[in-house]
């Protein structure tokens, strides 16, 4: 997998969590840094959720050469990747890469890797990356709608107010390999900070990583792979005065009785996870018994321990173009508390203990690869794995964490045509006992708590990706239709929105100067529960359209451009969260 870059198809989480009025923009980022991929995930929650988050994410891998002609290193950098073993005369790429910039509104960024080129069997990276909000927010309230059918919109009512919302990223990554194998560790921080009218976060943890892995090799009869992570992180969180009710009463009472000091809520939080296989192979067959497992823990506003651990059997079958992956896992989950009711409102649900765990494809021609996925199980959800991929102002006040439980169902077909074009298409299903959804809650007063709501529910899905290269043009496309059905015995939550549209496209005007186009299209989202007699809500939907652009000085040195909302209109990728108006970034690119 040398000279590829891996292009990923990432959207804005849609769920919120919080008790004021706000809006957490997270701009992917563009750079596709040394650890993205595995083992470590640098770019993803340190947990993975079961379900479907900003617009669903997929993952893709899209072959196509690095650095197409020399100047277009402002929008694609792929520094050396640890985490592939390298062939005998493999290009490590540039050994650091620096991206900075901000602009109005305040949007400051900042990509930085370093990974020095060295001889011999270690290798390193050092990494940085930073992205963060600061300016006004449009003051989102629900309004109720005139006509028979009633109701609430979440719409702007003209005030807005001064918030932040920051998240860094920093740490050093190493590998050492052998003909055999590799040894791969990772330590580094991770801090996100927000504030709005009411609340202010301040999370900071360290991150650690270890990985052992044997090289797939005709010749190897006995395979393993294993991940550890480790977060170990503390949120201080603290209210203002005018903090309003929670559950029918006052919110600082209800601190007050939990022993919690008045307007501070500090929590530890600490997540473990473990993900590996081992076993042997004889004649191209593999039997690996697969291992997986997270553990979370809490003290001080929220104590107690959760977690799942799952052993997995399973056999692999690679011949040709055809791949059997067949599993059954076998899985435990278990919590515990003492005595507060934060994390466990209610009784928690471990799902079924046996599950199946199936994938298989075959390539038929022309790269055309129908895929089939079968899975069910169960997975936690952490804090700071919710609070990082879906709302970075979640509140754990007004939140039930629980855990999703559910079939995972999904057939499709990828490949590509020629190296020019790409694609992934599928139907899935994900079939939920229990999932978080988003939801907002009355407290009396005209008091509203944006919240998630534990619910059982369906959502069917049809997915398309897609990928086009030509010498100057490039475009990443993707659609999602999304149709939800909540349980008539579960309380409703927001559905998903009907359908989702992305689209990026960058042209090289010359060798040294590039332009193009940034839109995504979200549907409105419909919640057919009812709150104060009064109907249900809806988010409305919206169209966000930016370009970019830049140009490059020499092969080193570069310029970058890029900008958002130009319409002007209110992005609400989560409820009662909306930054005010258009913002554009500008900065440097340096490439050594």
């Amino acid at each position: 997998m040398n000279n590829i870059k891996r292009i990923y198809f990432t959207a804005a989480a849609l769920g919120a969590c919080a008790i004021s009025f706000g809006q957490n923009l997270n701009p992917t980022v563009e750079v596709t840094n040394t650890y993205e991929g595995d083992p470590s995930h640098i770019q993803k929650p340190f947990t993975e959720m079961v379900v479907p988050d900003s617009l669903l994410r997929f993952d893709l891998d899209f072959n196509y050469q690095v650095f197409d002609n020399p100047y277009d290193a402002s929008y694609s950098f792929k520094p050396y990747m640890l985490n592939v073993r390298p062939g005998r005369d493999a290009w490590r790429g540039k050994g650091l890469y620096l991206k900075a910039g901000a602009g109005y509104s305040l949007h400051p960024q900042l990509d930085f890797v370093w990974s020095p080129e060295r001889k011999g069997p270690f290798q390193f990276s050092i990494y940085a990356n930073h992205r963060s909000y600061f300016g006004k927010y449009h003051a989102i309230v629900p309004k109720l709608m005139s006509g028979p059918q009633g109701g609430y919109e979440l719409k702007s009512n003209g005030d807005s107010y001064k918030g932040h919302d920051a998240l860094t990223r920093a740490g050093f990554d190493g590998r050492y390999s052998w003909d055999s194998g590799a040894f791969a560790f990772g330590i580094g921080y991770y801090g996100l900070n927000t504030k709005d009218t009411l609340t202010s976060q301040s999370y900071n943890a360290a991150d650690v990583w270890l990985n052992l892995q044997s090289y797939d090799s005709p010749d190897a009869q006995f395979y393993y792979d294993a991940t550890i992570k480790g977060r170990f992180g503390k949120n201080n969180l603290e209210y203002s005065s005018g903090l309003g009710n929670l559950y029918g009463k006052s919110t600082l009472n209800v601190l007050s009785e939990l022993g919690i000091a008045e307007g501070r809520c500090d929590y530890k939080e600490t997540v473990m996870s473990l993900d590996g296989n081992v076993g042997f192979a004889v004649n191209g067959h593999k039997f690996l018994v697969g291992i997986d497992g997270a553990y979370a823990s809490y003290s001080d506003l929220l104590q107690g321990a959760y977690g799942v651990f799952a052993v997995t059997p399973k056999y692999v079958f690679e011949k040709g173009k055809l791949k059997v992956n067949v599993g059954l896992r076998i899985q435990h989950f278990f919590s515990s508390n003492d005595g507060k009711d934060l994390l466990e409102p209610e009784e928690w649900d471990g799902g079924a203990l046996l599950n199946p765990d199936i994938y298989a494809s075959v390539a038929i021609v022309n790269g055309f690869q129908p895929y089939v996925r079968i899975y069910n199980g169960t997975k936690i959800n952490t804090m700071s794995s919710v609070q990082e991929g879906r709302n970075h102002y979640f509140n754990p006040l007004c939140f039930s964490l629980g855990n999703d439980t559910g079939y995972d169902l999904s057939a499709g077909f990828k490949g590509d045509f020629s190296t020019a074009f790409h694609y992934d298409v599928n139907a899935r299903l994900n079939s939920y006992d229990e999932t978080l959804m988003d939801y907002v809650a009355y407290s009396g007063k005209e008091y509203y708590v944006p919240a998630y709501l534990r619910s059982e529910c369906d959502v069917f899905s049809v997915n398309a990706l897609m990928n086009f290269r030509l010498k100057r043009f490039k475009v990443d496309a993707d659609f999602h239709y999304y149709h939800t059905k909540f349980e008539e015995d579960s309380r409703h939550a927001f559905a998903m929105p009907d359908f989702t549209f992305g689209l990026k496209a960058v042209y090289d005007i010359t060798s040294r100067i590039y332009c193009g186009a940034n839109m995504s299209y979200v549907h409105k989202r419909e919640g057919d529960f009812y709150v104060n007699s009064q109907g249900g809500y809806s988010i409305p939907g919206w169209f966000d359209l930016g370009i970019l652009g830049g140009y490059q000085f020499n092969r080193k040195l570069g310029f970058w451009l890029e900008s958002g909302n130009l319409l002007g209109q209110k992005v609400q990728p989560n409820p009662f969260y909306v930054e005010k108006g258009l913002w554009i970034t500008a900065g440097l690119t340096l490439n050594l």
